[in-house]
């Protein structure tokens, strides 16, 4: 029996696509999906991250979708993805970065920690952001899980993006991490890439719906960024 791959459009008769080599059976993603890539990220590092990387920032929202609905094999792996980018962005904070969290921080430990490791806060994040997407979003069919998978691979190309901003003020006079930039940075790359995930037409057409979810990630990003020390409550610090 043929089978037409979901990654390339290539028919064949196997368990493997014969023309780019993905599975023939590509299940939606869940809880186990997510699990049975740890051991996979441990232990291999497959090709396409450059790949994936400059496509998550041009189209994020059209490779999100194509990584849901089966063309996988292209791409890097979320989980993968995101532990690479948070380790290279800690270690740019390390080298680089030499501030330290604000002294009015609520929990002065765990501050020291997210300071040195902001990928880690920002990773910590993506439950809680998955929750207010997918909430907000049942209509659109996605599960919990491949609400996960989205902003899994946000959150990694916001690392991106922060990795480059700790570079910037490295080289330059700027020597001190605006949470106002961080904050413009994270939205502007959300909005333009949920806009594309769920359609220009779905997003306006529930523009109020919208709004309360990104309501709900923002205070979500600003409760993150006040325990690891980049505010005081409720107080931007320059």
């Amino acid at each position: 029996m043929e089978t037409t791959c979901l990654n390339c459009g290539h028919q064949y008769v196997g368990n493997f696509c014969s023309s780019c080599g993905q599975k023939a059976r590509t299940h939606r993603v869940t809880f186990s999906t997510i699990a049975d890539e740890i051991p996979h990220t441990v232990f291999h590092v497959d090709k396409g991250f450059f790949y994936t990387l400059a496509r998550l920032m041009k189209q994020p929202g059209k490779v999100i979708r194509e990584f849901l609905d089966g063309k996988r094999i292209s791409y890097f792996q979320p989980l993968s993805y995101l532990i690479i980018l948070s380790t290279f962005c800690s270690f740019v904070s390390h080298i680089f970065i030499t501030e330290t969290p604000h002294p009015k921080v609520l929990f002065p430990n765990v501050a020291t920690f997210y300071f040195k490791h902001p990928a880690v806060m920002y990773s910590s994040l993506i439950p809680l952001i998955s929750l207010w997407s997918w909430s907000f979003n049942r209509r659109a069919g996605y599960n919990y899980w491949e609400h996960t998978v989205l902003n899994t691979y946000l959150v990694s190309q916001f690392i991106v993006l922060l990795i480059a901003y700790k570079l910037l003020i490295a080289a330059t006079d700027l020597h001190t991490q605006k949470v106002t930039v961080i904050l413009v940075l994270f939205f502007a790359y959300f909005v333009y890439a949920y806009t594309q995930f769920f359609g220009v037409h779905r997003s306006l057409k529930t523009l109020p719906v919208r709004f309360l979810m990104f309501a709900g990630i923002a205070l979500t990003l600003l409760m993150g960024l006040t325990v690891a020390g980049f505010m005081t409550p409720w107080l931007y610090f320059n």
